[in-house]
This record gives C-alpha cells, sequence and structure tokens, in this order.
C-alpha cells in the first residue's frame, strides 16, 4: 500500500511541475494524511520537502511570483517572533527545531497566497480541505468502530491514524475547525456533489467529535453550530431545529460521554483541570523570569517540568493547554504583540474583503469571509483549553484573507441593484446567485 501512496504522491508532484497549483494541493494533503507516518518507509523521502523543492521550481519555471498582502507581511512578522525568541530560549536547539518545522507552514501559507488568484481555484481549495477533513475524520471513526481507541479519564475516546489527529483533543479541535468550511459547500457548492461532500464530511466530523470526549471540541462545536445557524436567511427555523435537535443527540449519546461532558459543571475536583490551572499559572512565570522573549517556542513543558511549575508536590511536564498562556509564555511580548498584529490584519482584511467577495458570481466565494471568521472565532474558543498557537489553521486563514483582498473584482460589471446588497450586515450570508459559474 505504501508503494501505491509513494507513486500517487509522484504523480502530485509532476502535475505540480506542470502547474504549481498541484503542489498545493499536494501539501495540504501530505499535511493531513502523513504518509510518512502511515508508513515509515516513506519518511526517508521527506515527501513534504521533496514537495515544497517541487513547487519552488514550478513557480520559477512559470514566472508565478510570491505576494505578500498585509495579513502576510504580519504572519511572517509572528513567524520572525518565533526566531528571535531562539538565542533566549530556555531550549535554545529545541526552540530553533520548532522553527525550522514550523517554517513548512509559513511556506504552505506563501504557497497559497501565490497560486490562489482567481474565485475559482479558492473555491477547489475549499473542497479539497473539506475533503481532507473527511478523511481525517472518516479514518478516526473507523477505527474507533474496529476497537482502536484511546483510554483517558474513564473515557474510550476516538483518536487520529496520524499526529494530523494526534490524542482526542487535537482531533475532536481538528474537525471543528473543518465544520464551518463543510457548511459553507452545503450551502454552496456546485455542482451538487460539492453540497453532497460538504454534508457527509459534516456528519461524519460531528459524530467523531462526539465519541472524542473532548469537551472543549463538544462545546465549541455547538457553538458553531449556532454561529452558522444565525447566519442564515431562515435563521428562526434553523435555531428552533438546532434547538429540538441537540436535547435527541444528548439522549442517543452513550453514557460514558454524557458523563464526561457533564463534568464541566463543577471542575473543582477534576484533576486535570487543576493541572491546566498551575500549567497556566507556570506560564505567567515564564513570562515573569523573560517578559521579552518568553522560554522560546516548543519549550513550554519542559520549562515547567524543570523550573517554573507552581504547583505542591512533583513538578509536572505539562504543556500550557490554552493558546493564550502559550503565547503569552513562550514568546513573551514580542509574540503576544506580533500575533496581535496578525490577527487584527486578518479580521480587518476579511472583513474588506467581503465587499469584494459580494460581487462573485459563485456562492462559495461569497460567503467564504463569514465562513473564515466563524473559524477565527472557534479558535480562540478552542485556545481556552488547547495551545492552538501553531496550527497550520492559522496559516490557511491568513492566506484566505490575503487571496481574498488581491482577487480580481468583478465590481465593475455587476448591476447597481447587485452592488446594494454589499450593505448587509456582516454576519447574514448573501443571497445565492441563480446560477453560479462552475
Amino acid at each position: 500500500m505504501w508503494v501505491v501512496l509513494l507513486f500517487l504522491t509522484l504523480g502530485i508532484m509532476v502535475a505540480a511541475l506542470r502547474d504549481p497549483r498541484w503542489g498545493m494541493v499536494g501539501f495540504l494533503l501530505i499535511f493531513v494524511v502523513q504518509p510518512g507516518e502511515l508508513y515509515p518507509a516513506l519518511g526517508v523521502f521527506h515527501l513534504e520537502r521533496l514537495m515544497g523543492a517541487v513547487i519552488l521550481i514550478s513557480m520559477v519555471v512559470h514566472h508565478l511570483p510570491l505576494r505578500f498582502p498585509v495579513p502576510t507581511k504580519c504572519y511572517l512578522g509572528f513567524f520572525l517572533a518565533m526566531l528571535v525568541a531562539v538565542p533566549f530560549a530556555f531550549w535554545p536547539s529545541n526552540s530553533l527545531q520548532m522553527c525550522i518545522n514550523y517554517f513548512e507552514v509559513v511556506f504552505f501559507h506563501l504557497v497559497m497566497v501565490a497560486t490562489l488568484t482567481s474565485e475559482a481555484l479558492v473555491t477547489r481549495f475549499v473542497t479539497a480541505y473539506v475533503a481532507a477533513t473527511g478523511w481525517l475524520a472518516g479514518t478516526s471513526l473507523f477505527l474507533y468502530m474496529t476497537g482502536v481507541r484511546e483510554f483517558h479519564m474513564n473515557v474510550e475516546r476516538a483518536t487520529g491514524l496520524t499526529s494530523s489527529g494526534g490524542d482526542a483533543n487535537t482531533l475532536g479541535i481538528s474537525l471543528v475547525l473543518g465544520l464551518p468550511f463543510c457548511a459553507l459547500l452545503m450551502r454552496a457548492g456546485n455542482p451538487r456533489n460539492m453540497r453532497l461532500l460538504g454534508l457527509v464530511v459534516f456528519l461524519l466530523s460531528a459524530t467523531t467529535i462526539l465519541i472524542t470526549g473532548s469537551r472543549t471540541s463538544a462545546m465549541t462545536m455547538a457553538f458553531v453550530w449556532l454561529l452558522l445557524a444565525l447566519t442564515t436567511r431562515h435563521r428562526v427555523a434553523v435555531v428552533v431545529a438546532l434547538a429540538i435537535s441537540l436535547p435527541i443527540i444528548w439522549i442517543a449519546l452513550p453514557q460514558q460521554y454524557k458523563d464526561r461532558y457533564a463534568t464541566v459543571q463543577d471542575l473543582s475536583g477534576d484533576e486535570s483541570f487543576q493541572n491546566r490551572v498551575y500549567s497556566w499559572k507556570g506560564g505567567v512565570r515564564m513570562f515573569e523570569d523573560n517578559p521579552l522573549t518568553g522560554v522560546g517556542s516548543a519549550n513550554y513543558a519542559i520549562a515547567n517540568g524543570t523550573k517554573f511549575w507552581p504547583g505542591p508536590g512533583r513538578r509536572h511536564w505539562l504543556d500550557a493547554h490554552s493558546l493564550y498562556f502559550k503565547l503569552l509564555g513562550e514568546l513573551g511580548a514580542i509574540g503576544v504583540l506580533s500575533f496581535s498584529v496578525f490577527i487584527v490584519s486578518l479580521v480587518i482584511s476579511t472583513v474588506r474583503a467581503r465587499r469584494r467577495c459580494m460581487s462573485s458570481t459563485l456562492p462559495a466565494v461569497q460567503f467564504l469571509p463569514v465562513t473564515t471568521l466563524i473559524v477565527l472565532t472557534a479558535l480562540f474558543i478552542t485556545g481556552y483549553s488547547a495551545h492552538n498557537l501553531y496550527r497550520v489553521t492559522w496559516g490557511i486563514l491568513g492566506a484566505l484573507a490575503s487571496s481574498m483582498i488581491t482577487l480580481p473584482s468583478a465590481a465593475a460589471s455587476v448591476e447597481p441593484t447587485r452592488q446594494i446588497q454589499k450593505k448587509k450586515p456582516l454576519w447574514s450570508y448573501p443571497v445565492e446567485t441563480a446560477s453560479p459559474v462552475a
């Protein structure tokens, strides 16, 4: 099987030499599927690096330049903050290795911005992203149904096939971040098989999220459902349907998961939560020890276990379990500032891009700005108890924002009545066009 996967990857590389956009899709699939982890024989090839080299060659051959809109510049500023922290890190070599690994995400961001130059290409990327999410949800659900489960916190929990799913919490968050894109295809996919893909992946993801036993993922999923319901034209009917369906889902849920999710009502006796609180306090100590650059990327758990753990008894080598304390403790004030600037630029660019996207003939592009903001909101919600600072999703959202603000404008070719629709509230979806272009 690994031979088939190898030849498939090589086929994508050959296609990428003819068109760099194939390389961008191949990079996405490698990030999600992780063929080197599935089959160690493929690990020696370092397929992600080979794909990166092929993309660079193809971009040079086809004279496809890199582009640097404002969100991309700010994203590179955040990566620069990671690099600046390396010499002052708690364990510099560990931080440097993290920067080297994270450069793959940065490179993917740059390739996305360079290649997503039309509305059709943006739509195809969203379709590929949903398909990759479906693979992650489907394989994880299959493993669970065949008895391959993680038993943790007295619950049988679904887990991913590779590190892209990782533990149950990582898997749940990865899937919940894909739900808005699934809903985008369900509502705006064209042709109909795209809508069917969105529906199938949405249902697979929702089912798998529930059996991960991840409280953060389950609560975020409910909030995402509410946001999606509020951004439809028939929001009242959808909210009522959601209010009816949630109790039914709760009744059908196995008892072990009900017990797990019910623990959010009283966290005072939850040892896992109490250790997370100690870990957060440790992050504050890291910041106080080096307020400018923190302890360096990927050093949080090591610094906690060797020096900064504030809890009684033995020290725990526990990671942040929080986006906010991870950022504060590992990258200090410089990291907080650079990341905040990136987020502000992402939001502003996405809001401004909505006016441009409203003139698109592709409904999926019209809905993309709101979808992007919903995914961004979900990232911040899950960041309460998950250290998702270095997730590829940040880079993807930044690249989508950069692409949306640089897409060719169709405003000159639309009727005045269509231009009036651009004044709709931000959190309302636009009206679908009668005959979208593929």
